[in-house]
């Protein structure tokens, strides 16, 4: 693990494939790092981890991509990945042999929600391999996944690594722009992980509601006191807490926050109406008191 962590320090972009076992990851990462044809044999031989990385030039950056295993026994191992390798962009990788299915709607969610929690600033995205296998008719990937596409905001490309069908140029273009864009939000995350008061870091389950109190109170947005929050999870019960609550509970706490602000400038507002009245009422009663 060393040497990856060595190799991953001195890359300009770290890709991670991911994907259920047998869609196609290794081929795709044995595409790229041969510039050709990756080999026709079909046998499955399933990934644990790769310690050497495929390395790609795009301009002056050089991009690392690693891949991984896809069966859920190894989520830990991933997660281990996501933050030791540094990862920047998470290539969802989808099996297209079947077209896109329901099954394949809810692992995609899946899969960008684990990456989502491992490492919340990397860029996704959703890679369609064995484009070569699809069932001729129907709905093209992009129309029938757009809606998903537009709520996950990730964007699509579709390869055969086998058939060296699919723009291998325009994919590390994509990988190392995503990648750019994910090396700035790790800087936005790490600026707002650093509004978060020093008592209450790191955030445990705890410490949530203060956090989120204490983040509000420096002016910040509901949406960046969210990712302030998932920035300042060091433990998994912090994490899951916020992740649990989820955004709509930031927002409604903002809300009621506001609400909260109204209704005390109201009270204020009407006891010092209030005041007023009384004490223009006192000197009506007592004219004397005018002379």
């Amino acid at each position: 693990m060393e040497a990856a962590k060595t190799a991953a320090k001195a890359a300009d972009v770290n890709v991670l494939l991911v994907g259920d076992g047998a869609c196609g990851k290794t081929k795709v990462w044995e595409w790229l790092r041969s510039n050709l044809q990756a080999a026709a044999d079909d046998k499955y031989v399933p990934t644990v981890m790769n310690e050497e990385p495929c390395q790609l030039r795009e301009g002056s950056e050089t991009l690392c991509v690693w891949d991984s295993a896809g069966p859920d026994d190894y989520a830990r191992l991933r997660e281990m990945m996501y933050a030791s390798l540094r990862i920047d962009v998470v290539v969802v990788c989808i099996a297209l042999r079947d077209g896109i299915t329901p099954h394949d709607k809810a692992r995609i969610k899946v899969w960008v929600l684990e990456a989502r929690e491992a490492r919340p600033s990397a860029r996704i995205l959703l890679l369609g391999t064995m484009s070569d296998l699809q069932p001729a008719g129907g709905a093209d990937p992009p129309t029938q996944l757009s809606g998903l596409l537009d709520e996950l905001g990730c964007g699509w490309l579709e390869v055969s690594a086998k058939t060296d069908q699919g723009d291998r140029a325009g994919l590390v273009s994509a990988m190392r722009a995503a990648g750019i864009s994910g090396q700035a939000e790790a800087v936005r995350r790490a600026a707002l992980r650093d509004a978060i008061p020093a008592a209450l870091r790191p955030i445990r389950a705890s410490k949530v509601l203060a956090a989120t109190d204490a983040l509000f109170d420096t002016g910040l947005t509901a949406s960046e006191v969210y990712d302030a929050l998932l920035s300042g999870c060091e433990t998994d019960d912090g994490r899951q807490v916020v992740t649990g609550l989820g955004m709509p509970f930031v927002q409604r706490m903002r809300a009621s926050r506001g609400m909260l602000g109204a209704y005390t400038a109201s009270v204020v507002g009407g006891i010092a109406a209030g005041g007023v009245c009384v004490l223009l009422l006192g000197l009506l009663r007592s004219p004397e008191r005018l002379k």
